[in-house]
């Protein structure tokens, strides 16, 4: 019997797999900034203290549930409470209540850090600690990030299956000679593997087309980072995808590109023009390039069912190994708390 498509929502696959996601990149909140996520299906605060650290509480105060986001502000290291001005701390802890004894019963908090110039937040639904973590990245020597952001009905599992989905690039993107030089490798919550291709050349239209090398790391369903380097130019490009899950049906799918400082010895006409320029320039095109990319997708992610199992066929890439790979960040059934957490309400 053929597999029955999965209805809208993706029923039978978890909206909320293990992991580290983006709420956004790190320059994106000041000292003092707080802002209302959705993030796992709640309303979350996100606000940097005075000394610039990030943090993530629950939305609602514990003493009469007011909305911290809406009307309250950072004090120093503490969040306080519009209602009755009750302050808590990073850890969620109550530090202030009337000016007197604070109330036992805090907030609850994730865990939430600064990396590679984002903010990554650790969602569990059985509230374990992180497992792994996305390495640290030298970004001395490369361009600030460029952004993209969407909302998308999709799944971070769906839109992470696109970076072994071999057989898409040709169809979806136009590459052509689509080679894999190093195949899929999982070690861990790590997966990697490289691919070549061509495409039209997105930097000087007209001319013959490029030869591109995609070295793809995952860490997660929620942060994956692509090496390009371009035959010819010199070109070493980073991009970022991050898909965040919100509120169980979609997520917010983020890109960011990032290009290296280009060195003496670049090819012909370009040699004239001064390298901190161009290699900006570039990356505003890289940047494009990859936004153009990722849209190509959306009608599909958008309107796909999600089949276990798919009918896979020769051409297909690593999807089965990668579904595999995907397993250890859904945790058991009965592992998951039963008691609801606060419905998620509009943002606004």
């Amino acid at each position: 019997m053929s597999p029955r498509p999965q209805p809208a929502g993706r029923a039978g696959l978890d909206p909320f797999p293990s992991g580290w996601y983006a709420l956004g990149p790190s320059d994106g909140l000041a000292a003092g900034d707080m802002r209302t996520v959705r993030f796992f299906g709640e309303e979350w605060v996100l606000w940097r203290s005075e000394t610039g650290a990030v943090q993530l509480s629950s939305a609602w105060c514990p003493h009469l549930g007011a909305h911290l986001g809406r009307g309250g502000r950072v004090e120093g290291e503490t969040l306080r409470c519009p209602f009755h001005g009750f302050s808590f701390d990073g850890a969620g802890r109550c530090r202030r209540a009337y000016g007197e004894g604070p109330i036992k019963r805090g907030l609850r908090t994730l865990p939430v850090m600064d990396r590679n110039g984002w903010i990554l937040a650790w969602g569990d639904r059985t509230g374990a600690d992180p497992w792994f973590v996305p390495p640290a990245i030298e970004t001395t020597g490369w361009t600030p990030l460029r952004h993209y952001d969407w909302a998308l009905d999709s799944h971070p599992q769906e839109t992470t299956e696109n970076s072994v989905d071999v057989g898409h690039f040709t169809e979806v993107h136009g590459y052509r000679s689509v080679g894999t030089l190093s195949p899929m490798v999982a070690d861990g919550a790590y997966l990697t593997a490289t691919y070549t291709m061509l495409r039209d050349n997105p930097f000087l239209p007209g001319l013959p087309p490029i030869r591109s090398r995609f070295q793809v790391h995952v860490w997660g369903l929620g942060y994956s980072l692509v090496e390009i380097s371009v035959d010819g130019l010199g070109l070493h490009s980073r991009l970022f995808v991050l898909p965040q899950p919100t509120d169980g049906t979609g997520i917010v799918l983020r890109i960011a590109t990032a290009t290296r400082h280009l060195s003496a010895g670049l090819p012909g006409r370009l040699q004239r023009l001064p390298t901190g320029f161009l290699t900006t320039l570039l990356n505003r095109t890289v940047g494009a390039a990859a936004a153009a990319d990722v849209a190509d997708d959306f009608e599909i992610w958008n309107h796909k069912a999600y089949l276990s199992p798919p009918a896979l066929a020769r051409g297909d890439g690593p999807i089965g190994p990668y579904r595999r790979y995907c397993r250890q960040f859904y945790p058991a059934a009965d592992a998951v708390p039963v008691a609801p957490a606060p419905a998620a309400r509009s943002a606004g």
